[in-house]
């Protein structure tokens, strides 16, 4: 049966502003600071850092774990009114150098619950799980 998979990538900007918005909201997700950059890598998994001005003490790097990243990813897709399938397993991937958030879009009566089965962890996939409703 085909498979539908679908990329939402972000930028530099557009990645900074979205770590920005997510710590407003998220409490303890960063220390006090300014977001000046987020770097993002891909070493045999992704790898997302925020650099952060935290006052005159200077600058300091904080790596943010996937399922955090997802969770900003989602929220700023939110707020820009990008629609995103609820019932998909989200991951993430570098592309072209930014950050992508990749979602694969499975038939839930094939292959059962989409969000309880875990992805490969190659690419820095890592699906999200969500709370019963």
């Amino acid at each position: 049966m085909p498979r539908e998979v679908r990329k939402i990538i972000f930028t530099a900007e557009e990645l900074v502003l979205a770590v920005r918005s997510y710590d407003r909201v998220t409490t303890e997700f960063l220390p006090r600071g300014e977001v000046r950059s987020v770097q993002v890598e891909d070493r045999g998994g992704v790898r997302l850092t925020v650099s952060l001005q935290a006052g005159p003490a200077g600058a300091t790097d904080i790596d943010v774990a996937p399922r955090d990243a997802i969770e900003l990813l989602i929220r700023a897709c939110l707020e820009n009114n990008i629609p995103i399938p609820l019932r998909a397993a989200k991951f993430l991937a570098v592309v072209d150098g930014d950050l992508a958030m990749v979602m694969d879009l499975v038939d839930e009566d094939v292959v059962g619950p989409v969000l309880q089965q875990p992805r490969p962890s190659a690419m820095g996939r890592m699906p999200v799980r969500r709370p019963a409703a």
